[in-house]
């Protein structure tokens, strides 16, 4: 679109569910759209324009202009009117002309209780790990290495009884092995993630691939929102107490924590206290030597990686697997 249109000083590209982004002289901003519940779609892309410009208006950065228009048209996605009103949506209520620009409230403000209830601050789900990874101890991550060997390791985890794999996206070379491992993973019947997603691209890859999960090394709200917009569960990563309560704030039960060998297993005993509803995947620097010993300390899934490519440690993998 920017190719087709050069001239604009600022072009925003809508994409559905995804997000917008703003094309600008200092290059382009992305933000994911905000999940909500379809009641009538006529009037959201006036809602989204009227809160980008409003913000452009007030000079703000280009990343706060695009959320300016997700919060308009969520306000309008969620209901009959063309315009927020403070009642339900069955409530009928004059539609008075909207005020100058001065005198508009911060966009969160314009948003009414029946939206907000699922805008961002709403709870966001990423409890299809109930299933994907129910009864589980292990999962396998294969990083960077290429379609034939991501294959063959793969194919061994399943025939170890590993179900769930992931591979991480950082280059095509990357999204090429994940699309292989996912084809393969459809035939055997096993799930198979997009691991280090970082951003709404990555998100996009990985859907294009055919991924059934996500998995970022952080905590990135707007990730998630582009995860689950994608249909695809997030599991967000964290390593500290705040990240944890950020997380569940949004309604996100399982989380990866990471580096799981650095925080130590006491890390998840001290977070089961504040957080017992919470249940982690430990990444980094798991193997058969430690693995029982985190899942001792209360962790869901222990994430292996260079293990399976170790003929010593599968038998202790396999051990794992029948505790």
């Amino acid at each position: 679109m920017r190719a087709l249109l050069p001239e604009p000083a600022h072009l925003v590209v809508k994409d559905g569910a995804v997000g917008a982004t703003e094309f600008h002289v200092a290059g382009l901003e992305h933000v994911a759209a905000l999940p909500v519940e379809l009641v009538e779609a006529v009037g959201a892309g006036d809602a989204f324009a009227a809160g980008w410009l409003d913000a452009w208006l007030d000079d703000a950065p280009a990343a706060e202009r695009l959320r300016a228009g997700h919060e308009r048209a969520v306000v309008v996605l969620a209901d009959t009117a063309d315009f927020p009103r403070s009642g339900p949506p069955s409530a009928p209520s004059p539609q008075p002309a909207p005020p100058p620009n001065s005198a508009l409230p911060p966009s969160s403000a314009l948003v009414p209780s029946s939206a907000q209830s699922r805008n961002p601050v709403t709870p966001l789900r990423n409890d299809a790990f109930d299933e994907l990874l129910a009864g589980r101890p292990l999962m396998a991550i294969f990083r960077g290495l290429g379609v034939e060997r991501s294959l063959a390791l793969a194919r061994r985890a399943w025939d170890l009884g590993i179900d769930v794999v992931e591979l991480p996206i950082q280059s095509d070379e990357d999204v090429e092995a994940l699309a292989a491992v996912v084809a393969a993973g459809r035939v055997a019947g096993r799930p198979v993630g997009a691991g280090t997603v970082v951003s709404a691209r990555h998100v996009e890859l990985a859907a294009s691939a055919g991924a059934a999960f996500t998995v970022s090394p952080g905590f990135d709200p707007d990730v998630v929102r582009a995860s689950i917009a994608a249909g695809l569960p997030p599991l967000p990563g964290v390593a500290t107490a705040s990240e944890v309560q950020a997380a569940m704030a949004l309604g996100l039960t399982w989380l990866k924590a990471f580096p799981a060998s650095m925080l130590g297993p006491g890390w998840f005993r001290a977070m089961a206290g504040p957080f017992p509803d919470a249940r982690f995947v430990a990444t980094g620097g798991m193997d058969a030597t430690n693995a029982e010993t985190f899942l001792d300390a209360g962790v869901r899934t222990v994430a292996v990686g260079s293990a399976l490519e170790d003929p010593g440690q599968l038998p202790a993998l396999a051990r794992l697997l029948g505790r």
